[in-house]
């Protein structure tokens, strides 16, 4: 809590390279994979106002769900857990004295994001994304069908046929 969505993004996007030990690279080439379906596939009509906008809004938020699912990101949370009720042992006047008392003990459980309430999050990885992408590739780059060749020659991956 408190934190704003760009620090939950990077905490997020750092736990899926370091402790997960998957290559950022990997989410970059997710993230033009979803920049080039969206091309193809969610077309806009010409002139539409904020078919830009409304794009990256779906890119990002694609991209950054593949991060979130696979970055192995949780939590511990603590509560109280009630055990048994413990009756008074003498009848006394006052009927708030009569009601049974909880016994509780303190319980830790491991909680996961989840990934369909994280949307602000999601979009925040999604824009880190997009800035890695840009920061590797520039921000001229544009989506046609040698869009993954080239992801593949400028992040050095190597190729698979």
């Amino acid at each position: 809590m408190g934190y704003t969505q760009k620090a939950k993004a990077w905490v997020i996007l750092s736990n899926y390279v370091h402790r997960e030990r998957n290559l950022l690279s990997d989410a970059m080439v997710r993230y033009m994979a979803c920049r080039l379906w969206s091309e193809f596939l969610w077309k806009m009509p010409d002139g539409k106002r904020g078919a830009v906008k409304t794009r990256n809004f779906f890119v990002d938020t694609w991209a950054g769900k593949f991060v979130l699912a696979n970055s192995g990101f949780s939590k511990t949370k603590t509560e109280d857990k009630i055990i048994r009720w413990e009756k008074p042992w003498y009848v006394s006047d006052d009927p708030v004295q009569n009601r049974p008392r909880p016994i509780t003990e303190k319980v830790t459980k491991k909680v996961t994001v989840n990934r369909f309430k994280a949307g602000p999050i999601v979009r925040a990885i999604g824009k880190e994304l997009h800035e890695a992408v840009e920061h590797a590739m520039g921000k001229a780059w544009f989506s046609d069908h040698r869009l993954l060749e080239k992801a593949h020659e400028a992040l050095g991956l190597p190729f698979k046929t």
